[in-house]
């Protein structure tokens, strides 16, 4: 009772206040002094000013809100609202003809928006998925659109719905043609189709038996109305009959007999020099529901006249009604005086936490209240900048129109135009005043530019329909429901319950018990309070709460309360856990304290020793805590030796091999034999002359030498000894040698910049190396795995990733493979080849010291040094395997090293194999690639540009993008087929490389040769390095080798003769694409039977194509293309817009912008 009376009594002070003031309040004479706002004095002030939105309608609105709403006086969420559905007998709706959108979207707004269409159907809106619906239509409408394939100019349909109408999309009825079908639910029990249908004038007979079919879905009884532009100028909608022999007109109206539709427009919607058409048609089956029907000019440009009419039916429409606080209208000042004689928390229980809030929230809103209306807010049907002006301007123009074309004046006419352009000059000052807007109150109200931002750049917020598995919902209700389930789902199931807390508050040392809080505090956080933000469930807005900060921060002080004592319950917790805190030295010094904040705990104190602090050499307040773990350590340190070239002595190596005969130990009948003895004689006279270094890892950057590391651990002794004697003299030689360090590194830092800058172009390996650790993790992560299998170790890890290069080689095949035991050469044939010494020393001299050496460790630097004292020797052991056809064995080794693509870094399968071949196999293959290659020049496909002498990226480019740009000159269009080989290079089966080989003219020893390079060869990865097993590589052109590439030209060299059409297929090594010039159907038909036989050629010779990463597209620039469907296989092919060939992005109509605007993002 005596809390009531308190309560009582507040009231009644505040009362009496404010009947002194009413005398005083300027701002508002009627309501201002008045505690609780009269309901006659709210509807006066804001409900009674409402404009009808057209004629024949019971929807206003108030003219005050949009003012409003912008200026950023009401309150930006209000939070949740009621809800009323007032109902109407019939529906607006409009069907346009655009003739493109894409640059009439604001005559276009301004046009919808003034009348307030309900239901709204367009064709050839020229759209492309890059403009959004919100671009088409900003607020106040569901968008349901389909668009031509892949941007292809011209056509396109879009069905608009206001979005207070329930609809949803019918897929399912849609069919492969230029048609949107939206279901529409004026009432829960009430619902029609509503199709909007474009028909190109060029299209054939299949294009109206896809609407037909779409019609034969209908549901029994249910309302249906068709519209659209048909183009059928030539039937006569009285008879439903055209004249001629044209069969499409009469199978149309066949059409719409058989599925009982009647056509309910009889105006002409086109007007052209020549005749007067009716060509945008309204169909239903239920024609006593349409009424009201008239055609319009639009305001926008377009050579169509639109289409109105009203649709009969029950309307449910669901109205948000929310209500704001009106700061235009607030009095802070008579609020703030108001507040400052209250005592708000005189009816305080200070037992009970919820009484004191709900008794000073009760007596601060009713305080607000009286000095702050509230507005009743809608939601915006338009943008901003289609104001009240321009709608009076439209409905005036209606007015004209309909008057000028009853009376055909001249006079009217001239009226109707200049109202129409001012409307247009409108409509464009209006949104550049409003982006002008946007723009000066870019600094003061982001929010309000950020909004319009997100209106260009993002769909609506909330979707009209939105699911959670199974579940769906369409309101508002329903939908806040589904989210808060959502998003309660993953919360713990509640545990508060089995918290165990002490009853007696007793303080005690070292304790955090209480907190108080200060005015000063409060009324510090009140005045930071983003006005901007939204308000909570309570509903009190930040302005109010800043803009009374002052009165009502002493009522808003808390009480002292009891909080968690924290640095006790982490005591606890250490206890718990039998942990032990190792550090006793400050680390963080202050002018007023000296704390212990960086502790170290463990459950083993014994094992931690020497644990001291030091200061950082990096700029920071805390000091280091450096210290030792007792424990047996393992350490894995990689022992690689490499040859120390400072100290190489060249001449005396050179020497050496000029009196040496490498091939005195030659046995010409076991190459084997030949090589190891080469070898070992070669690697003995190398290690004599040139000393090995034993390598470690880098452990630090290449700037960090033994110069900083030298000073590093003398500032450490400096800062032990001016700690311990506290002596300034010992504290600046500490500070004087820290300069010292900070100024040494950065000299090195940029002198090792300055070296990479300077050796660029002898050395561009340096560069990249520190490029590419500057730019990407580590090259193998500490842990990688291949499915379940998990690797850590470095020959663990080497093993993982040879296994999963070697998974994708073909079964062996080369014991298939029968050969002619008699060596005969024939014309026309490569029988054998003799190396000379000129050819081996060129070879030599040419090798790149940089490169890294294959399994037989002899450095290219070595052997270019040494070229002409090897090459004898060496010319012999070379013309020795290719004379018996053989090759050495370690010459068909390689060490393969992991290099990252993309995707997970620790995934085996992002990596691909870089094989390390031996150098002087290498020379061998040079010699045998330049005579093959001149051997099989002639042979080779004339369209094929991959690794071919004199063509490139370029030429292939140049020739492909030539024959489309002609056939676009000729108005046609070309149908690309790009097709991508699965593992191309490592998927050759090797007996059908030899047969091909072997067809090409390849006989004899060098076809012996050839069957020796390719058979039993092996790989292994090194990691860190540690090596896998060997593994053999059973098909596939060697990677990493200069036989692979030609020898891959060859094996789909037959590949085009597999066409028998006049389609043509260009080559780039493995990158191919089919194309054709598509005049009709047939055509079409002819490039699926290549695409067919393409496959065919693959599966013959083991060479699978990658469907899911093949694609087709049509490059054109005729407004209706002839689309076709490809497969391959039982895989239908996707269709692309643009495609990346060759590094270049080609678009569907040749043009290079796409690509232009890709590198330029990049």
């Amino acid at each position: 009772m005596a809390a009531t009376r308190v309560l009582l009594c507040s009231l009644l002070v505040l009362t009496v206040f404010v009947a002194e003031h009413r005398e005083q309040s300027p701002t508002n004479p009627v309501c201002s002094g008045r505690l609780f706002r009269s309901t006659r004095c709210f509807r006066k002030k804001f409900l009674t000013r409402r404009i009808a939105f057209y004629p024949n309608t019971t929807a206003t609105f108030n003219p005050s809100f949009d003012l409003l709403i912008c200026c950023g006086d009401v309150h930006p969420m209000p939070g949740p609202s009621a809800f009323f559905r007032p109902h109407t007998s019939k529906l607006s709706a409009m069907l346009l003809n655009s003739r493109s959108l894409r640059n009439k979207l604001t005559d276009f707004q301004a046009s919808i928006y003034s009348y307030n269409v309900d239901i709204l159907a367009i064709t050839e809106t020229w759209l492309t998925p890059a403009i959004l619906d919100h671009e088409v239509l900003p607020r106040g409408y569901n968008v349901y659109r389909r668009e031509r394939e892949e941007e292809r100019r011209g056509g396109s349909v879009l069905i608009a719905i206001r979005d207070n109408i329930s609809s949803q999309r019918r897929r399912d009825i849609e069919t492969n043609c230029e048609l949107v079908v939206v279901e529409v639910n004026p009432t829960k029990a009430n619902k029609f189709l509503l199709y909007g249908f474009y028909r190109p004038p060029s299209t054939i007979s299949e294009y109206l038996l896809e609407l037909k079919q779409s019609l034969s879905h209908e549901e029994l009884n249910t309302p249906l109305f068709l519209c659209g532009d048909f183009n059928f100028p030539d039937i006569n909608w009285n008879y439903q009959a055209a004249p001629g022999l044209d069969n499409l007109p009469n199978m149309f109206c066949d059409i719409v007999s058989d599925t009982f539709l009647t056509q309910m427009n009889h105006s002409t919607t086109r007007i052209t020099d020549n005749a007067e058409n009716i060509l945008d048609l309204v169909f239903t089956n239920q024609p006593e529901r349409v009424c009201e029907m008239e055609t319009f000019e639009c305001q926008f440009t377009t050579d169509h006249l639109g289409v109105a009419f009203f649709i009969k039916t029950k309307v449910k429409r669901e109205r948000v009604v929310r209500y704001a606080y009106d700061f235009k209208k607030a009095n802070f000042d008579a609020l703030r005086q108001a507040l400052s004689v209250t005592s708000l928390d005189m009816g305080f229980d200070e037992s009970d936490v919820d009484q004191c809030w709900e008794s000073w929230r009760d007596l601060f809103l009713n305080a607000v209240e009286s000095y702050i209306p509230k507005i009743k807010l809608k939601d915006a049907k338009s943008p901003r900048w289609i104001d009240g002006e321009i709608v009076k301007l439209s409905r005036k123009k209606k007015r004209l129109w309909k008057r000028a074309k009853q009376s055909n004046s001249a006079v009217h006419w001239d009226n109707y135009r200049s109202i129409r352009k001012q409307i247009k000059t409108a409509t464009k000052r209006k949104y550049r005043a409003f982006l002008k807007e946007l723009q000066v109150d870019l600094k003061d109200n982001p929010k309000k530019f950020w909004n319009f931002y997100r209106s260009k750049t993002k769909s609506a917020r909330i979707p009209k329909v939105v699911h959670l598995g199974s579940a769906k919902a369409s309101t508002p209700s329903a939908k806040a429901n589904l989210f808060n389930h959502f998003f309660a789902s993953v919360f713990l199931k509640p545990d508060l319950h089995t918290v165990e807390t002490t009853t007696t508050f007793t303080a005690q040392d070292n304790e955090l018990y209480s907190i108080q809080a200060t005015i000063q505090e409060v009324l510090k956080a009140l005045k930071n309070i983003d006005p901007s933000k939204a308000c909570g469930p309570d509903q009190i807005p930040g302005r109010i709460l800043r803009e009374c900060s002052s009165e009502i921060a002493p009522s808003l002080t808390p009480a002292p309360g009891l909080l968690d004592n924290l640095p006790n319950m982490f005591c606890d917790i250490v206890s718990d856990t039998f942990l032990t805190q190792m550090n006793h030295s400050t680390t963080r010094i202050t002018d007023n304290a000296e704390n212990i904040l960086d502790l170290v705990f463990t459950n083993q104190p014994e094992r931690v020793c020497e644990m001291e602090t030091f200061e950082c050499q990096f700029t920071t307040d805390h000091l280091g805590v450096a210290f030792f773990i007792k424990t047996k350590v393992k350490r894995e340190r990689v022992v690689r030796y490499a040859y120390d070239f400072k100290k190489a002595n060249f001449d005396a190596l050179r020497q050496a091999l000029s009196v040496t005969s490498l091939d005195m130990g030659f046995d010409e009948s076991d190459v084997d034999q030949c090589w190891e003895s080469w070898r070992d004689l070669f690697l003995n006279a190398v290690e004599s002359y040139i000393p090995k270094i034993k390598l470690k890892d880098a452990k630090s950057p290449r700037w960090i030498d033994g110069e900083i590391v030298k000073l590093s651990r003398k500032k450490k002794r400096l800062w032990k000894r001016a700690k311990q004697s506290n002596s300034a003299v010992h504290w600046d030689n500490y500070r004087s040698i820290r300069k010292q360090i900070k100024t040494a590194t950065k000299r090195k830092y940029r002198a090792f910049l300055k070296e990479l800058q300077v050796d660029l172009k002898d050395n561009p390996k340096k560069f990249w190396n520190f490029y590419r650790s500057k730019t990407k993790s580590a090259r193998i992560p500490k842990v990688v795995h291949l499915g379940s299998a998990k690797a850590s170790t470095p020959s663990a890890k080497a093993n993982l990733f040879n296994h999963f290069f070697a998974s994708v080689f073909l079964k062996p095949d080369l014991h298939t493979v029968e050969t002619t035991t008699t060596f005969t050469a024939q014309d026309n044939e490569l029988y054998s080849i003799q190396a000379t010494i000129q050819e081996v020393l060129k070879a030599l001299k040419n090798i790149d010291p940089s490169k890294a050496c294959g399994p037989d460790q002899i450095p290219g630097r070595i052997l270019r040094e040494c070229s002409s004292e090897i090459a004898p020797s060496l010319t012999r052991l070379i013309n020795i395997s290719l004379r018996v056809g053989c090759v050495p064995q370690d010459w068909k080794r390689a060490n393969v090293v992991p290099v990252y693509k993309k995707g997970d870094n620790e995934d085996v399968c992002s990596y691909r194999a870089i094989s390390l071949l031996s150098l002087i196999s290498k020379i061998t293959e040079r010699i045998v690639l330049d005579r093959f290659s001149n051997f099989i020049a002639d042979k080779i496909y004339p369209m094929q540009h991959g690794f071919v002498k004199g063509r490139s990226t370029i030429t292939q480019l140049l020739d492909t993008v030539h024959r489309m740009v002609r056939t676009i000159d000729h108005g046609e269009q070309t149908d690309v087929a790009f097709l991508d080989f699965s593992k191309a290079f490592d998927s050759v089966s090797h007996a059908h490389l030899i047969s091909k080989l072997d067809q090409s003219g390849i006989k004899g020893p060098l076809l012996h040769w050839f069957i020796s390079y390719l058979g039993n060869r092996l790989q292994r990865v090194v990691i860190d390095g540690k090596s896998s097993n060997w593994l053999p590589v059973t098909s596939g052109v060697p990677q990493g080798s200069l036989l692979g590439p030609a020898l891959f030209v060859l094996f789909i060299n037959d590949m085009p003769s597999a066409l028998s059409h006049s389609s043509t297929l260009a080559l780039f090594a493995d990158d191919a694409k089919c194309f054709r010039t598509i005049r009709s159907y047939a055509d079409c038909a002819l490039l699926q039977d290549e695409i067919d036989k393409l496959v065919d050629w693959s599966n013959n010779w083991k060479l699978a194509f990658n469907v899911d990463k093949c694609s087709l597209c049509t490059v054109t620039r005729k407004r209706s293309p002839i689309i076709c469907n490809y497969r391959m296989g039982e895989k239908a092919l996707s269709r692309v817009r643009a495609q990346r060939d060759l590094g270049v992005l080609m678009s569907d109509t040749a043009s290079f912008n796409d690509h232009i605007q890709a590198q330029m993002r990049d």
